[in-house]
């Protein structure tokens, strides 16, 4: 009985975690904002309202642009009016969403902890 009760509980938790995790990023932002939240020189993803999808490294940002580098250089950069934006992102590494992955479960994992250290 106990068990069971603290199962369910458990499952609550982690449920509430993970749909609280899952809305963070959930708030729409113009492309502009979302350019300026990102670290310049970092990698990014942008589709384009036309549907093309570019990647490269964010470069300067302006009110109404921001530069792609691309992986040849500042020679092969390329200027896009957030206007034709649809939308822009970060992009990761393989990596660092494995760090960010296990961070999470450790979270998860401690919360329990803490649950069942106190019943106990």
């Amino acid at each position: 009985m106990v068990r069971s009760v603290f199962m369910k509980s458990s499952l609550s938790c982690l449920l509430m975690m993970s749909l609280a995790l899952g809305s963070l990023g959930a708030a729409e932002r113009s492309p502009a904002e979302q350019a300026r939240k990102i670290k310049p020189g970092s990698r990014i993803e942008v589709v384009l309202a036309s549907g093309e999808t570019l990647t490269g490294r964010l470069g300067a940002v302006s009110e109404q642009e921001f530069n792609l580098l691309s992986s040849a250089g500042a020679a092969a950069s390329r200027t896009v009016p957030f206007g034709d934006v649809q939308s822009l992102r970060s992009k990761r590494s393989t990596g660092a969403r494995i760090a960010i992955d296990a961070g999470i479960v450790f979270a998860a994992l401690l919360v329990i902890g803490l649950v069942v250290g106190r019943r106990t």
